[in-house]
């Protein structure tokens, strides 16, 4: 007889990478890239609206994780800082204060921290 056993979700979660895409847009075409990005043409290139980005914090925050610094929050994309609203992302970011996130950027466009 299988025997299954029941599982806590949450403490799961805890343990999980919290990833959120922005952009598909980059400014690179790398050949090993895996998700394909910059090589999408400009009718399928879109960004995560601010309000969708607010609502996808909010349920990610509610699996905190047990290590904040081994499991942030990362924003990436594509190339994240190319999004049109950046500064309003960097904005809400900071807002949920003492949240921890990371932006993976491959740096080539030469932003100020």
């Amino acid at each position: 007889m299988l025997h299954i056993k029941k599982n806590d979700i949450s403490s799961k979660l805890k343990k999980k990478s919290r990833e959120i895409v922005v952009t598909n847009v980059c400014n690179l075409k790398c050949g090993g890239c895996c998700q394909l990005i910059g090589h999408f043409s400009k009718e399928k290139l879109w960004f995560i609206s601010l309000e969708e980005l607010e609502k996808t914090i909010n349920l990610l925050k509610k699996y905190p994780s047990d290590d904040p610094l081994k499991h942030p929050i990362t924003i990436f994309g594509g190339e994240p800082t190319l999004h049109p609203e950046w500064d309003q992302i960097l904005s809400i970011l900071k807002s949920h204060a003492p949240t921890v996130f990371w932006i993976n950027t491959n740096g080539r466009l030469g932003h100020k921290r």
